[in-house]
């Protein structure tokens, strides 16, 4: 008898599932039910960017664009952090994605080879977790405690560091914690990755949904020796 059953990659078939969704499914028999599952704000999207893409479409803004995006958004992009990191970004260093996803998908697609290290927050997004398993990486789940106010700490970053280490994702605000991670802590994490050459990849799509603590993008920091060693 012939096996009709298509072939799935090990990958694939080993992809670990999202939690987040499992409840989210949960959470649809219960139309009452608060629902703190996918990270969606409990607003609507604004006019003015509804508008923007109804204009877009009517205007026949519908063809292909530049693979790294529209020139004039890149431009704006640049002028808006230029201006928030107090420190020159060009149009040519930035690339815009379809969400933060692919973002994500394409910062460890340059970064992680088979057998490489990518230092991960837990509890963290967990897509994290899937990216780095679908480039045949390794993820290393470094806690987060109460203790810490659920903060990543450089220190225990620098316990887990090997000769594999290629990247670390760092989430702030964290997601889904809500955690804001300190500057001191950033520009330690910056000097290690020098030290050690990795990269850090820095996950910040909720920067402005902070209320009460003081946010500082790891963009924005200069890496402090005092601690890199150890």
């Amino acid at each position: 008898m012939t096996d009709t059953h298509p072939r799935i990659s090990p990958m694939a078939a080993s992809y670990p599932a999202s939690s987040i969704r499992k409840m989210f499914n949960l959470a649809l028999d219960f139309p009452d039910a608060v629902k703190l599952t996918v990270g969606e704000p409990d607003f609507t999207t604004p006019e003015h960017i509804k508008a923007a893409g109804i204009r877009a479409i009517e205007h026949d803004n519908t063809r292909y664009v530049a693979n790294a995006g529209i020139p004039e958004l890149r431009a704006a992009i640049a002028r808006k952090y230029s201006t928030r990191w107090n420190r020159s970004i060009e149009p040519a260093n930035v690339m815009v994605s379809f969400g933060a996803m692919e973002a994500l998908t394409f910062a460890l697609d340059v970064t992680v080879s088979p057998g490489d290290e990518v230092i991960i927050p837990d509890p963290s997004f967990p897509n994290y977790l899937g990216q780095v398993h679908r480039l045949g990486g390794v993820a290393v789940s470094v806690p987060v405690t109460e203790d810490n106010d659920f903060k990543l700490r450089a220190e225990d970053v620098r316990s887990v560091i090997t000769a594999r280490t290629a990247a670390v994702i760092i989430n702030s605000p964290s997601n889904p914690l809500g955690s804001v991670m300190d500057r001191a802590d950033l520009e330690q994490i910056a000097a290690l990755a020098d030290e050690h050459g990795f990269t850090v990849i820095s996950d910040e799509v909720y920067d402005e949904m902070v209320f009460e603590a003081e946010y500082t993008s790891i963009a924005e920091v200069k890496p402090s020796t005092a601690e890199a060693g150890g």
